[in-house]
């Protein structure tokens, strides 16, 4: 399992609030599925994502601050044998892999971008209507997902007649590093170079948080 945040650019402590609500989110979901299948890991990342919630405001209090300075849009991911389950508040995306021996690598969307009505809006955890906002989703038959947040959407997604598709050109070279990937270590550091590589920055000028998780493992 996993969680990803993004700080919102106008809040005093959004970097604050993006690492409590990630810490939160992974203590809150570890565990906490009572049913079976994808029901079970639903539970699980809703549990995260109230948690994270419940943290910023005690955080916010301790620090005597208004709960909007930690404000951070949150993912939380679990994923167990090919299943996925996503709660979702705010922009960034999750998208699955497929592999298919005859067509090789099929990609979809799991979990969408907030549809904001005007561009660089969005929702986040922190705001008063945070509830309506949460997406769940589940996928199944997948050989791995990549989670990340709004500053690498415009290299990972496109849009075709008004809808947001993955772009396989960005996504299917990660999936294929993912088969033969190293230790932790090294994906990690390989991925950051990545998204700091020039090409990358020229899609957005945002923080990019990008992460994969697959049956051997996460990193």
């Amino acid at each position: 399992m996993l969680a990803v945040a993004d700080g919102a650019g106008s809040a005093r402590r959004a970097e604050w609030g993006a690492r409590a609500a990630v810490r939160l989110a992974v203590q809150g979901a570890q565990g906490r599925w009572t049913a079976e299948g994808r029901e079970g890991l639903t539970q699980a990342t809703q549990a995260g994502m109230r948690l994270a919630r419940v943290g910023l405001e005690q955080l916010a209090e301790k620090l005597q601050i208004p709960l909007r300075d930690l404000a951070c849009t949150l993912m939380v991911t679990v994923w167990r044998l090919g299943e996925v389950a996503v709660a979702h508040v705010g922009d960034g995306a999750v998208v699955g892999w497929s592999v298919d021996g005859t067509s090789g690598y099929s990609w979809r969307l799991v979990s969408a971008p907030e549809n904001a009505e005007y561009v660089n809006e969005t929702r986040f955890v922190t705001d008063a209507d945070w509830p309506i906002g949460v997406q769940l989703s589940t996928g199944e038959g997948l050989a791995g997902v990549v989670v990340f947040t709004d500053g690498c959407q415009r290299a990972a997604l496109r849009r075709e007649e008004n809808s947001l598709t993955p772009f396989p050109g960005f996504l299917t070279p990660l999936a294929r590093y993912a088969a033969q990937a190293g230790e932790r270590q090294q994906v990690v550091a390989d991925l950051r170079r990545l998204l700091n590589s020039e090409k990358l920055r020229e899609t957005s000028d945002d923080d990019k948080t990008l992460v994969l998780l697959w049956d051997g493992g996460e990193d």
